[in-house]
């Protein structure tokens, strides 16, 4: 594109949030006017509260730099979704409220938008104060393909001819579903190595590990096997499924092991077992459970 947007483009940093102020807080102190070095009549920052007492808005006004809006509190899709329409920016920022961006991580996004060149921009995730521990989460994006909404820009025209996210997911995934729309509408996308954003890992509850990876698995079977000839899958055979969910768990292993941070070893033999315990449950699940099996409960 050569229009006006795309030679001069304006971000909006968008971020949704559910009762987790005090994350937020250190969020916005990374993206205020001042710490990130794009100049900030170039971009907005504006904050989706799915909470329904609004725990953050009293905080997030009291900036004078970011826009509060209540969320739909239906889910991260649809909050994600929700936080978009209000945007004003012909670009979309998505960063998650637990992470910190680097002072030119907007800026490298800018730069390369600038061009007029790129449809999705994808940047660098870096985990840090990761203990070497299953039980501890943070996202580790190195390479591009993944569009995962820890750090993902998108021009905001684009986002919703593809139909925003699927609101059907309302844990997590929903960044993976919109990846395979955006790989199939073969939109031009750009990895910016140097667009930089850092998750401080957070420590989870043995259950909502187990339970997350329940859902991976069940969401991950659904999504790769959506396509039918009404729009919804077949009912699963149940050799093919337990095979699919070992290959699964393997793939995942391989995966863990690939990405494991230095001198960690501990987590990728962790997963391997938890995925041998949870392979089954999640294989019932899938056999049982409705399309696009969603969990009950916030990302």
């Amino acid at each position: 594109m050569s229009d006006i947007a795309s030679t001069n483009p304006f971000f909006s940093i968008c971020i949704i949030t559910f009762r987790r102020t005090s994350l937020l807080q250190r969020c916005l102190a990374c993206v205020a006017p001042g710490r990130q070095t794009l100049h900030p009549s170039l971009y907005e920052i504006v904050v989706s509260d799915d909470c329904p007492d609004g725990s953050s808005r009293a905080f997030v006004e009291q900036t004078g730099y970011a826009r509060w809006i209540q969320g739909p509190s239906r889910g991260v899709a649809a909050n994600r979704n929700n936080v978009a329409m209000a945007a004003r920016g012909s670009w979309i920022a998505f960063v998650d409220d637990d992470e910190c961006p680097e002072p030119n991580w907007l800026e490298n996004f800018y730069l390369v938008a600038k061009s007029g060149n790129w449809d999705v921009l994808e940047g660098r995730v870096d985990p840090t104060d990761y203990p070497d521990s299953l039980l501890w989460y943070a996202p580790r994006v190195t390479r591009g393909g993944n569009f995962c909404t820890a750090n993902l820009a998108i021009r905001h025209q684009i986002l919703f001819q593809l139909g925003g996210f699927d609101e059907r997911l309302c844990v997590s995934h929903e960044d993976m579903e919109l990846g395979y729309r955006i790989n199939k509408a073969d939109l031009r996308s750009q990895f910016i190595q140097n667009a930089l954003v850092k998750h401080p890992a957070r420590r989870n509850s043995f259950s909502k590990t187990w339970r997350a990876m329940i859902q991976q698995q069940c969401q991950t079977y659904e999504l790769q096997h959506r396509d039918g000839p009404s729009g919804r899958r077949e009912s699963p055979n149940v050799i093919y499924v337990s095979l699919w969910s070992l290959r699964f768990c393997i793939r995942t292993f391989r995966l863990e092991w690939a990405y494991k941070l230095p001198g960690h070893w501990r987590r990728p033999l962790q997963s391997i077992l938890l995925r041998i315990l949870v392979l089954p449950v999640a294989s019932i699940k899938i056999l049982f459970a409705p399309d696009l099996q969603v969990l009950a409960n916030q990302k």
